[in-house]
């Protein structure tokens, strides 16, 4: 028999969440930026001469690798010693300003070259600073031995927002103008960021850690209650196996919480006894109201808990 193949998947990395989230959310964001320079491209060449469009050309690679070979220097450090949510607001904002203004000029019909080198050149100038940033955050995503897979599908995603981005941008272009090439590099960030639909905080140190989903908030009366927190403290408990708690409709307080879980075997612990438990240990807008012992736990092929299926189960009809 042929021995085991040590080697991960190619795909590896993408089996952790956290990684898989980042790495779409880079597509996205990248594949505008490659779509907001071929259009910077063709607007220049709408703007200058034909006896002039050579140099016009040249200098948009100009005014865009000149801030990127000077802030290269320090934008590793900086990525390093100062807080990477602050850097990376103010650089994707920066960069959602740049394309926003851009979109102005072309549907104003600006014919003047130099805002274009000067807003092509800022966003350059915010890029340089956020590629570190982000590419920062990828070990603690990942176990370090699929750090280097991580980063070859990196390179994957960067390949592939280089051809999906332009050829989005020349749909655009032909279809409705530069202006909407632009528009949509902008729309393509809303508050600065790429919104996966966690629930997260960052430690001392800026590094990202995702607890929950926001659409499996419990909201009990208006008070936003993390399912997981639930989880933990349940799990703590040394005959229980599994836990998930999750939210029922109630007619009062919008949703209660309850729980299910799954008993060590050998345990015989009661429902009373653990809601006990649980109350010694949460505030009680978060304690479970009843806790249902189940024989097993619904989850995916890659071994998630199925929480919205779990609600659903014990769901009165």
């Amino acid at each position: 028999m042929a021995p085991d193949d040590p080697r991960p998947s190619p795909l590896a990395a993408l089996r952790h969440r956290n990684f898989r989230l980042l790495w779409s959310g880079q597509l996205v964001s990248m594949a505008g930026s490659m779509m907001q320079n071929a259009a910077i491209l063709w607007h220049v060449s709408l703007l200058v001469p034909a006896g002039q469009r050579g140099l016009a050309l040249g200098m948009v690679g100009l005014v865009r690798i000149v801030p990127i070979v000077a802030f290269s220097l320090i934008s590793g450090v900086a990525a390093d010693a100062l807080d990477r949510r602050k850097l990376m607001l103010v650089t994707q904002t920066g960069m959602t300003i740049s394309a926003g203004l851009l979109a102005l000029i072309a549907f104003a019909g600006v014919r003047a070259l130099w805002p274009v080198y000067v807003l092509a050149a800022c966003g350059s100038a915010f890029g340089a600073f956020d590629g570190p940033a982000r590419q920062s955050l990828i070990p603690n995503l990942v176990p370090r031995d699929l750090l280097p897979n991580a980063i070859s599908l990196n390179t994957i995603m960067f390949q592939t927002a280089s051809v999906i981005g332009p050829s989005i941008g020349g749909l655009l272009i032909a279809a409705v103008g530069v202006g909407w090439a632009y528009a949509a590099n902008a729309a393509s960030f809303v508050d600065g960021w790429f919104r996966t639909g966690d629930q997260g905080y960052l430690d001392a140190d800026g590094y990202l850690h995702l607890v929950a989903r926001i659409k499996e908030l419990i909201n009990r009366g208006g008070e936003k209650i993390s399912p997981r927190e639930i989880d933990e403290v349940l799990l703590a408990h040394p005959a229980i196996a599994e836990a998930v708690c999750f939210g029922v409709p109630h007619g009062t307080w919008g949703e209660e919480v309850e729980a299910a879980v799954v008993l060590r075997e050998g345990e015989t612990i009661g429902a009373p006894d653990l809601v006990a438990f649980c109350k010694e240990r949460l505030a009680d807008f978060k304690r479970p109201k009843q806790i249902h012992i189940t024989q097993a736990i619904p989850r995916t092929a890659t071994g998630k808990i199925q929480r919205g299926a779990v609600a659903k189960a014990y769901t009165p009809a």
